[in-house]
């Protein structure tokens, strides 16, 4: 799939524009808001102090200074039943997590609460810029697996009904493929299967769902990791050349130059497929760098929650149909979070580094995230 990066679809009207008003000045946490003009005349909230324009200060990463590993769930253990859970969370200059979120996860709910547990409790050095400890982003992914001589990856009858799914899909009868569906979800237990079943449920949405549903089971199949392990190898980097697709359908652009670094870091990648990637990779690279605004359609999930890998420090969210609360903002070396206020535009300080969005209200809600 290609990118364009000039689709008319993309750019902000002139309508859509002038929808935006004037904001009141506030103040959040660390950050020091501000008004100011853009160009076409109306008003932004800043979010960071003087010296945006500054050049990017390096940031010394924070690290594990006393971890602790999370308990087993008892009845999960008995059970058989693996997973695995992504955290992502910020790190206090004092070296102690806060506000810690779940990226997402697999397996029983019990395995997120062991997490979450496990990594309050630990202990960190804290990122620093130029020897000064900040707030700064943290990421881990906590995995829990049974590690037992000839346990099996997969239970006899899983395979057999993963086939019997894709058959259902392929001959497009959606009642029985959904049937199978469910009967493989309550058939999982492993690592493996777990990355099966979700490998099953991104056909089912390809065929019948939206493609942030395709996208999300395709998170859960790849599960995080750099390499095929759970999946045959030759299957994970189909998947990957699947979300890469999606990524730049829906336009997270930031995310799709990961997804692009895997690929390419795969032996099996053709030079042809090589060269693929790195045109994409510098379309995006000449869209961060210019100055084309461009939409990105949000709804939030069940759980009231969407999130996204800002490209600039500009943004401003419109057409909101439902409630929206609050917004959560993740950036390298700080935290904020803000409610979330009609018809605002908002600037984040340069010097803050690479930001993640987190909208919070009401599930379903559906808006317009503009990338200024």
């Amino acid at each position: 799939m290609s990118l364009s990066i000039n689709d008319e679809n993309s750019e902000v009207t002139q309508g859509q524009c002038r929808r935006l008003r004037k904001s009141a000045v506030n103040r959040c946490r660390r950050f020091v808001l501000l008004a100011s003009l853009l160009w076409f005349g109306i008003t932004t909230v800043n979010l960071g102090g003087e010296g945006s324009d500054e050049r990017l200060p390096t940031l010394n990463a924070p690290t594990k200074s006393k971890p602790r590993m999370p308990k087993y769930p008892i009845r999960q253990l008995s059970k058989g039943e693996e997973g695995w859970v992504q955290l992502h969370a910020m790190i206090s200059p004092e070296g102690e997590p806060y506000d810690i979120v779940v990226e997402d996860a697999v397996g029983h709910p019990s395995f997120s609460a062991a997490a979450i547990q496990a990594f309050k409790r630990s202990r960190f050095n804290p990122g620093t810029i130029d020897g000064e400890p900040v707030d700064s982003v943290y990421s881990q992914k906590f995995k829990f697996a049974i590690e037992a001589k000839n346990r099996n990856r997969y239970f006899p009858s899983f395979r057999p009904a993963f086939s019997t799914v894709l058959a259902a899909i392929q001959d497009r009868n959606m009642e029985r493929a959904t049937k199978q569906l469910v009967r493989l979800g309550e058939m999982r237990r492993t690592l493996y299967e777990d990355a099966l079943y979700w490998t099953a449920k991104f056909y089912f949405e390809r065929e019948w769902g939206t493609p942030r549903a395709q996208l999300d089971a395709l998170g859960k199949a790849i599960a995080y990791e750099s390499s095929s392990s759970y999946l045959e190898p030759s299957l994970f980097q189909q998947l990957l050349w699947s979300r890469l697709q999606l990524q730049l359908e829906l336009r997270q652009y930031i995310v799709a130059l990961r997804t692009i670094k895997l690929i390419e870091d795969f032996d099996q990648t053709s030079d042809a497929e090589l060269d693929e990637l790195a045109t994409k990779r510098e379309a995006i690279n000449a869209l961060r760098d210019s100055e084309q605004t461009f939409l990105v359609s949000g709804r939030l999930d069940s759980n009231g929650k969407w999130s996204h890998t800002m490209m600039r420090n500009k943004f401003a969210v419109i057409d909101v149909d439902g409630i929206l609360n609050e917004y959560s903002l993740y950036c390298q070396n700080d935290f904020l979070r803000f409610p979330h206020k009609r018809d605002y535009e908002y600037a984040i300080d340069g010097a803050h580094g690479q930001c993640w969005l987190r909208a919070i209200g009401k599930p379903d809600t559906t808006f317009t995230y503009v990338q200024l």
